[in-house]
């Protein structure tokens, strides 16, 4: 199913283009059980199909090191992939900061763009309509939701911001990364129990507070080896996540090892963060606006 999904992201790419109504662009995109993928004609006659990560970085995969016709590159090849030219023409807006790296092993999509891409805009991530959207501005049905936290610039270092807000479950206070491109490949059980696709929008939790809860809540639902996106990894259902006032659920979130977060929060953030909540907590939403300039999560009225 994924590969026949992709197949017809190829074939509708050159189809798509984004426009823009009243200071909105709404970008040429695709959401598959809750993950966003951008389509991009290139100037070789195809179409380059982009995962979207706001948690991940700016990377090329092979697909799309054939497709583009350059060579593996160890150091930034942004200018060789032509999208200064590309994304204007298609009304893609462009990263603050043009950084393109390289990704081995297998991937589904040509590349991803992440972090490097999406700070410095204001993003509308639209789950009832299956819509990406940049925003010039907010209007008066943009609920404030809670803070999103960015580590500050510098003179001497420009940095790929990730954003961090709270979370608060079973009464505790959580710090967690801003993730729409969190993913997890269900095991055969995990797809049986949730009646899902094998690759789903997923929610991480470190070991502490996963072990935490699955101590203090005996109740809540277990997935032994539920998550083999990373070698095998267990899955817990969370009955209630709350985020400023508004509270969703149930999430399902994997258990990941804490050092992960560790290096994560070093790397682009301003304080240290305990998961990362993903699409399938915020299509519970509807629709999320990121405002990075203005540090904000909202959700429309």
């Amino acid at each position: 199913m994924k590969h026949l999904f992709l197949a017809s992201l190829v074939a509708l790419g050159v189809l798509f283009a984004s426009s823009a109504i009243d200071g909105v662009t709404i970008l040429p995109t695709r959401f598959e059980n809750n993950l966003i993928y951008l389509s991009v004609p290139n100037s070789k006659g195809d179409t380059l199909l982009m995962y979207t990560d706001t948690g991940g970085k700016n990377l090329m995969y092979k697909g799309g090191f054939k497709k583009l016709k350059i060579r593996y590159k160890r150091e930034n090849f942004w200018r060789y992939t032509g999208f200064d030219t590309l994304f204007p023409k298609y009304k893609i807006p462009l990263p603050e900061s043009r950084k393109m790296y390289r990704s081995k092993g297998k991937h589904l999509a040509d590349g991803m763009l992440g972090r490097e891409w999406f700070r410095g805009k204001i993003w509308e991530f639209d789950y009832n309509v299956s819509q990406l959207r940049v925003l010039t501005d907010l209007d008066g049905t943009c609920r404030p939701l809670t803070d999103l936290y960015f580590l500050d610039d510098t003179y001497l270092r420009m940095t790929d911001k990730c954003g961090r807000f709270f979370m608060v479950v079973d009464g505790q206070t959580i710090p967690m990364l801003f993730d729409t491109g969190a993913q997890v490949k269900l095991s055969s059980e995990a797809q049986k129990q949730l009646t899902s696709a094998s690759l789903i929008a997923g929610s991480f939790i470190n070991a502490s507070v996963f072990d935490a809860w699955a101590k203090g809540h005996p109740d809540w639902q277990l997935i032994k080896g539920g998550d083999v996106s990373v070698g095998t990894e267990d899955m817990i259902k969370v009955p209630e996540v709350r985020i400023g006032e508004v509270t969703i659920g149930p999430v399902w979130f994997a258990k990941r090892a804490d050092y992960n977060f560790t290096i994560m929060s070093e790397m682009c953030m301003d304080n240290r963060v305990s998961g990362a909540l993903g699409g399938n907590a915020f299509a519970q939403l509807g629709s999320v606006i990121a405002d990075y300039p203005g540090g904000k999560l909202y959700v429309r009225r």
